[in-house]
């Protein structure tokens, strides 16, 4: 479906919005907003509703509405005290109030996910002309203006990938279910690339091309496309199985990563690409993808220059390459150590003498000395963009040496502002002995052994965390309860959990982006030798 409003569409197929043709990037959460608003223009839709279809998996609060509904309005160039499209009524919700016009897609592809519409008295159904929730077809995707742009040099990360041996599941499934195969796949690809931010320029059964760093400039775009490949690959293996009976079931990928230097931009209205990159970065990276065997993911040497201090990987022997003089070098990544936020590729460098600070430092070591003596504490540090706040923290750190001091720490990032209490998740992570890479049953099996160890109740404890983790809950009790409820039932296993392991003198060290949520982790500190600190920009 397509909505017309103002100078702005809405498009729920391409999963795009654009203004006077030219394409906004708008965050998949904020995206999803506006597209129920939309969907229930005739009535006022109640925050709590919002919460439950938008973040119908997580438990949040208000704070991070409003924060996607800003980011709305930001997008919408709304000014003022009088909203031209998404209206507040105080204690009651939000409502859209501009006059649209909607069509439909002659082809129904491609549609948003799980968009239903839900009448007054909160029944749920599919929305009347909405196009299916998966896409019919494989199609050329991606974030496109309608009218050709000029051609841009950048410097991105280029992800290739594709199913492993599609010729083998053709004559294995049979065409049928081959067609319900790529149609989950598609979606799956759409919803991971979207995620971490990237464009999804092609898209078939042999195959498909994702950009980082373009249209949009990203200072972390390799980063980025190894995540996205590394979640790709978990949710294949997690949640796509192949429909027959037998040995090898799992669904596979080959996937290839590049960095290097592009010309960008819009082919035309009459070019069936749309916005697209060519070079010798995307040659690169798809001959990667060819060479690389069923479930692997390579990356180039200029990809893993970039991303070497943050993956777990291993090299392969040198391949040679058509037109190239020599053989490259390849390496394929095997796990994730941390996930870090910031330009990539600086995780190695040499740092200069630290000088100065001398009385943060002070106040940061008188602190600790606080926290020695049973008194938990609660810092916040913030500066503008280059101030210092990570190297004065990393220098703390350092001071920690020899002392019975237990440090962790989390950190925002780019392509997760609206994933709430990501820090928090890191910290828990580090605590039970999780790398992010980890399976299931792996963080399930770690959850119960820390709590066990902390001699919390289990019937408690484990399902808050597994819930923070991003791991399915079956407990009735515990998903029975409103988000509110689940937070509030998380943070009082949290701050169980931070007594009892503050027994060693524990600081956690979240990096924090935004402020309002901050009353909420210090309640984590209260009456444990535990200081909470976090660093954000203004």
């Amino acid at each position: 479906m397509r909505y017309f409003f103002g100078d702005y569409v809405l498009d729920t197929q391409c999963y795009e919005l654009q203004h006077a043709g030219e394409s906004l990037k708008l965050r998949r959460k904020a995206f999803q907003v506006l597209a129920y608003l939309l969907l229930h223009r005739e009535r006022v839709v109640p925050k709590q509703e919002l919460l439950e279809h938008v973040w119908s998996d997580q438990f949040v609060g208000d704070e991070v509405l409003k924060a996607c509904i800003t980011a709305l309005r930001k997008a919408l160039g709304e000014r003022g005290r009088t909203p031209r499209f998404v209206r507040t009524l105080h204690g009651q919700g939000y409502r859209f109030v501009a006059p649209v016009e909607e069509r439909e897609h002659l082809p129904a592809a491609n549609a948003l996910p799980a968009l239903h519409r839900r009448d007054g008295e909160g029944t749920t159904h599919q929305a009347e002309g909405s196009a299916p929730a998966l896409a019919p077809r494989l199609a050329d995707l991606g974030s496109i203006s309608s009218e050709a742009r000029d051609g841009e040099h950048k410097h991105i990360t280029v992800l290739c990938g594709a199913l492993a041996d599609v010729p083998a599941l053709t004559a294995r499934l049979g065409p049928e279910s081959l067609y319900r195969l790529l149609q989950a796949w598609l979606a799956l690809l759409q919803e991971v690339v979207h995620r971490y931010e990237g464009t999804l320029t092609s898209s078939t059964e042999e195959g498909f091309m994702a950009l980082f760093g373009a249209p949009t400039a990203q200072e972390d775009h390799a980063r980025r496309a190894v995540l996205a490949a590394l979640d790709l690959q978990e949710r294949c293996h997690t949640h796509m199985t192949l429909p027959v009976p037998g040995r090898g079931s799992a669904v596979t990928l080959q996937l290839g990563l590049h960095s290097g230097l592009v010309v960008a931009g819009d082919l035309g209205a009459s070019s069936p690409r749309g916005y697209t990159a060519v070079g010798e970065a995307t040659q690169m990276a798809l001959r990667l993808q060819q060479h690389a065997a069923p479930g692997t993911i390579c990356l180039s040497a200029a990809t893993y220059a970039l991303v070497q201090t943050e993956v777990e990987s291993a090299p392969m022997d040198a391949i040679e390459i058509a037109g190239l003089p020599a053989p490259v070098p390849v390496y394929t990544v095997q796990g994730l150590h941390q996930r870090r936020a910031g330009v990539t590729g600086h995780g190695a460098r040499v740092r200069s003498r630290f000088v100065g600070r001398t009385r943060e430092m002070a106040l940061l070591q008188t602190s600790l000395a606080q926290v020695a003596q049973g008194q938990g504490q609660v810092m916040g540090i913030v500066g503008e963009p280059g101030m210092g706040k990570s190297r004065l923290l990393a220098e703390f750190r350092r001071s920690l040496a020899g002392q019975s001091v237990t440090y962790y720490a989390g950190q925002c990032l780019p392509d997760g502002q609206m994933t709430p209490y990501l820090p928090v998740r890191d910290v828990v992570r580090q605590h039970c002995g999780l790398r992010t890479t980890d399976l299931p049953r792996v963080v399930m099996a770690a959850v119960r052994r820390c709590v066990q160890e902390a001699g919390l109740r289990p019937e408690e404890a484990t399902p808050a965390l597994l819930q923070l983790l991003d791991i399915p809950v079956q407990d009735a009790a515990f998903t029975r309860l409103s988000p509110e409820e689940r937070k509030a039932w998380t943070f009082r296993v949290l701050h169980q959990l931070s007594r009892v392991a503050s027994q060693a003198s524990e600081v956690a060290s979240p990096c924090w982006s935004w402020s309002p949520t901050g009353r909420d982790i210090g309640h984590l500190g209260s009456g444990s030798r535990m200081r909470p600190r976090w660093h954000y920009r203004p």
